[in-house]
């Protein structure tokens, strides 16, 4: 007497087994899913170097180093900033040299004779 068994009844069988409850009187210590979001900042400057005094004190000094380092770094960056900002200005203003003056001021001086004899 044997009966056949589809698929279908088979796999049903089987979803019903994992609804059935099992009361073992044991607490469910699967937590719940939750997501975790961490944000890494890289931006600190070194600012946790005094976390670290448990360890060798060169690798704080390096850090300190380090985090004046990057300090004058941006303050270079301004500085750079400021002389190509400066640069472009200047550029449209020729330079002066003293030969260059000294023939206009003759030709401004023959101008102002011209102006003062024609008046």
């Amino acid at each position: 007497m044997t009966t056949h068994v589809t698929l279908e009844d088979a796999l049903s069988n089987v979803d019903l087994l994992e609804e059935l409850p099992l009361p073992d009187q044991q607490p469910c210590i699967e937590p719940p899913p939750s997501s975790i979001m961490y944000q890494a900042n890289f931006d600190t400057n070194f600012e946790d170097r005094n976390a670290f005094v448990t360890g060798i004190a060169r690798y704080i000094e390096q850090a300190t180093v380090h985090s004046s380092m990057n300090e004058m770094l941006e303050e270079g960056h301004e500085y750079a900033v400021m002389l190509y900002t400066w640069r472009s200005c200047s550029r449209a203003i020729p330079q002066v040299t003293l030969s260059l003056a000294l023939s206009l001021c003759h030709c401004l001086s023959l101008l102002t004779k011209k102006c003062y004899s024609v008046c």
